[in-house]
């Protein structure tokens, strides 16, 4: 006996039980990439096969795809019986060519698989009919079906929404009514949107929902933004760049898995959901362990280059004791004070927290934030902000290489020989 070569798929015209007609047609849309209208036509109660004539194991490819999409239809043999070339409109189908093995036979009562071995379905008994002079089934297309039909638990179609919603897990509901708005799972349509977990830690969320390459390029473009630029607006905008795209992202994540996973059945396609679906706390928890451990290891580092910075431009040489690196107005250095409290020992103290402060920011090198402080310091000088123990203003004065802090003394003029000065130096000193 010859084996049948070709078969023809024929779409039933109807849709699955318990779906959504418009979301077939959706789906459809997406399989044939075709537009609604012509979609509509292959769901009006009435056959309609495809152009194109399939091997087996490719009809029955095509057959799983289009139930997938939520509409009925079957597999026949081509020496079977002749069937009528369909119009113009349908021609294009005949491009749709999937590739897979298989050696099953669909029934035609309840759409369910059935090896090919069987000499009827073992799901619902519908018999199958073998024909001698091809050796193949006809499929029972000329029988009446039987009257019983699968429980609606047990059909096959499983719509695209509880696809989602089972591949999303936890707030699935919220997410779904968000994505219903961008288009479909084969063209997701851009629509900005505001997700507050990705405003407050894109990164950590993403590894939550399992979004590893999203979450990778987050923390790599900040690193970029804080070590290679200064601070800036564009600082913000990446800021407010993943909590407005988050939702469209997660979208694209979604649909690109569920679109993977119809490349497998059975099994195989729900380990893949799993897999690839729901959320993941322990990776989320691993990003804030890691982070931290990052976190603390670059502060350690980044004080040490600052305590080297520092030492480097303000500390003592020769390891001698620091003196209070303050001098009078006729040029004596001040080594102590003798009363902490009286004028003059806290007229040293404001100077030295306005030296010490301005030494750290010099030390962190950060030139711009430098070039802002001393700005920032002479303009309170200039408003008389910063005053003496005498009531003085605090003049602030910027040199080539060095700032000068000044207090007029008890006298209230400055250039006198009761003048108290600290001076920071701009530049690391010579050793």
């Amino acid at each position: 006996m010859v084996e049948l070569s070709k078969y023809k798929v024929v779409m039933n015209g109807t849709t699955m039980p318990n779906v959504d007609r418009e979301e077939v047609i959706r789906e459809l849309c997406e399989l044939f990439h075709s537009r609604p209208s012509t979609m509509e036509k292959l769901l009006n109660d009435k056959p309609v096969p495809l152009k194109k004539e399939y091997a087996r194991d490719e009809a029955e490819k095509i057959c799983r795809a289009i139930r997938n999409a939520g509409a009925q239809c079957r597999m026949m043999p081509v020496k079977q019986e002749e069937l009528a070339v369909v119009e113009d409109d349908y021609s294009y189908l005949s491009g749709l060519s999937l590739t897979e093995g298989g050696h099953a036979i669909i029934c035609p009562s309840c759409d369910r698989q059935c090896d090919s071995e069987w000499d009827s379905c073992q799901y619902c008994g519908h018999k199958f009919v073998r024909r001698e002079q091809d050796s193949g089934f006809s499929y029972g297309v000329y029988e009446d079906p039987p009257t019983e039909t699968l429980p609606e638990a047990e059909t096959p179609r499983t719509s695209v929404r509880t696809e989602f919603v089972r591949f999303i897990g936890p707030n699935a509901d919220e997410y779904a009514e968000k994505f219903s708005r961008m288009g479909t799972i084969r063209h997701p349509k851009f629509q900005v949107g505001w997700h507050w977990p990705a405003f407050l830690a894109f990164f950590f969320w993403a590894l939550y929902r399992k979004m590893w390459l999203w979450a990778g390029i987050n923390v790599v473009g900040a690193l970029f933004l804080v070590l290679l630029t200064p601070p800036s607006p564009l600082w913000l905008v990446y800021s407010l760049f993943w909590p407005l795209t988050a939702n469209f992202l997660y979208f694209r994540h979604i649909s690109h898995h569920l679109r993977k996973s119809r490349s497998f059945d059975g099994e195989a396609r729900e380990q893949y959901l799993a897999e690839k679906g729901g959320v993941s706390r322990m990776a989320m928890w691993i990003g804030v362990a890691a982070s931290c451990v990052l976190s603390a290891f670059s502060s350690n580092l980044m004080m040490n280059q600052m305590m080297s910075r520092y030492d480097e431009m303000f500390g003592v040489p020769g390891g001698e004791a620091p003196h209070l690196e303050q001098m009078r107005g006729d040029g004596s250095m001040m080594e102590s004070i003798a009363d902490p409290d009286s004028s003059l020992g806290v007229t040293s103290r404001v100077l030295s927290t306005l030296a010490n402060g301005l030494k750290v920011i010099v030390a962190a090198g950060n030139e711009e934030l430098v070039d802002n402080t001393i700005a920032g310091l002479i303009s309170k000088s200039d408003n008389e902000e910063i005053r003496d123990a005498w009531g003085s203003p605090v003049v602030v004065e910027r040199e080539a290489d060095r700032v000068v802090f000044l207090s007029p003394g008890p006298d209230g003029r400055t250039k006198t020989d009761d003048d108290i000065l600290q001076m920071v130096n701009l530049v690391p000193r010579s050793r």
